[in-house]
């Protein structure tokens, strides 16, 4: 399975930033490595922690929260700090995209998006964001 990847930016309380996202699959999350997490100056999230990352199985940490727009969709999304960039199939789903992780492909939505409130998933369980699948 190749991998796919989007283009997407951040805005932080200090700046904007552009990121090349890798998909995967399974997840309703985004990830940024922490020296993007802390560039941007997002807010952590009081009282949440990611569970254990395929980096370090045995690390816990803070998760934020980032505003992020992909082709003038924009949502708030949790972020969990991860080794590069990545985004959760789920959370381009949400916003109207096409995802087909077998064949490596990503249609953009061809509909406008008349409101969305972006996600709050449940589960704050990032092990599908890990950077080797």
């Amino acid at each position: 399975m190749p991998d796919i990847h989007v283009k997407g930016s951040i805005a932080g309380t200090s700046e904007t930033r552009d990121f090349d996202f890798r998909v995967a699959k399974r997840s309703a999350q985004l990830g940024l490595p922490q020296s993007a997490i802390d560039a941007l100056g997002l807010a952590e999230v009081p009282g949440l922690l990611y569970g254990p990352m395929a980096d370090d199985a045995a690390k816990r940490g803070p998760i934020y929260l980032s505003c992020v727009d992909f082709e003038g969709r924009t949502i708030h999304q949790y972020v969990a700090p991860t080794s590069r960039p990545t985004v959760g199939a789920d959370v381009l789903r949400a916003l109207g995209y096409e995802v087909d992780l077998e064949r490596g492909c990503i249609a953009k939505p061809s509909k406008p998006l008349k409101i969305q409130r972006g996600l709050m998933p449940t589960m704050l369980d990032v092990s599908d964001l890990r950077s080797d699948d």
